[in-house]
Formats: structure tokens, sequence, C-alpha cells
């Protein structure tokens, strides 16, 4: 009867432990619980703020790298300045996609709304407008341009021609930035 009374005893003693170690469990789990759930939304955050800017970051590393898209407005009639611009340009080596609407363009054109629509269509896929400030820039159609640029929440760069520091009020207004004919200096605003 000893052995088995010992036996007993043991096992009663293993079960008091058990119930000991029980009562601290679900304790043990719920913390576990609530450590490892924060560490997840600590995670879920951290994931969530660094990929948002890091997408952004890439987006624009990603812009930089591109041939940029731009619209020169220029006269037709006085393009000496928009050819130097763009033999500057050259001469940078900047390589760049040119949405402006050269005569040739133009003249397929057959009214007023269909030359806004031509613009509106180049402008939209255009980084910026670079408006050679000119005398000439109080045309019509110059005018139209920097409008619709400003409506498509474009980027309006004004260039003071060759030995000249004013341009047109209404393009100083309209710029988001005046600048002299200095290609290298364009070029950096463009980017």
């Amino acid at each position: 009867m000893n052995i088995h009374y010992g036996k007993l005893k043991n096992k009663n003693k293993l079960m008091n432990n058990n119930n000991n170690n029980s009562s601290w469990l679900p304790l043990i789990i719920s913390i576990g619980g609530i450590l490892l759930f924060a560490h997840l939304i600590s995670k879920l955050i951290d994931y969530l703020i660094g990929n948002e800017f890091s997408e952004e970051d890439d987006y624009l590393e990603k812009r930089k790298k591109r041939k940029p898209r731009i619209f020169v407005s220029h006269s037709w009639k006085h393009n000496k300045d928009y050819n130097n611009l763009i033999k500057g340009f050259e001469k940078q080596g900047f390589d760049y996609y040119n949405h402006s609407i050269s005569i040739d363009k133009a003249e397929d054109l057959k009214n007023e709304k269909e030359i806004e629509n031509k613009i509106k269509n180049q402008l939209l896929y255009s980084r910026c407008l670079l408006v050679l400030g000119g005398s000439y820039s109080n045309k019509f159609w110059i005018k139209k341009e920097v409008e619709i640029a400003k409506s498509l929440g474009k980027k309006v760069i004004a260039v003071r021609p060759w030995n000249t520091n004013s341009i047109p009020k209404y393009l100083e207004k309209s710029a988001d930035e005046v600048i002299g004919f200095n290609s290298k200096a364009i070029i950096e605003k463009i980017k």
C-alpha cells in the first residue's frame, strides 16, 4: 500500500504543479498574443509607410532619368530664339522629346479649334511649357498656350531673350519661373 500511496502522492504533486502552471498559461498566451499583434501592426505600418515613400522616390527617380517632354512656345515668324535654344540644348547634350508644334504640322490644322486641341494634346504629355519671352510672345497663340498649360497644371518657364531684361507682363505673372537665356540653366529648371 505504501507504494501505491507514494505513486498517488507524486501524481497529486504533478497535478498541483500543472494547476499552478495552467493558471499562468492563459495570461502568458494573452500577453504573447498582444505582443505578437503589436509587432505585426508595427511591421504593417513600417511596410505601408516605407513602401509609400519608396514608391514615390522610385517614381521621382525614374522621372528624372526619362527623357523629359517639353513644349517650347515660340513664334514661327521669329524663330531665331527658338533655333538658338535648340542648338544650345544640343551643345549641352540634352536629350528630350520636343512637343512643340512645327509649322509643318500647324499647316495641316484647319481651324482654331483644331489648333487649340493640338496644343492641349501636346501639352498634356509635356513636363513643362517653355515660353520664349520676346516681344512676339504677346501673340494670341502664345498667350493661348500659356493659358492651356496653366489649366493643365503644367509648369510654365519664361525665358528672357538675349540682351533684354524684360518680358511681357502677362507672362511674368503667369510663369512659375523666369530665367535668362542660358541653355544649361534652362535644362536644370526643366529637370
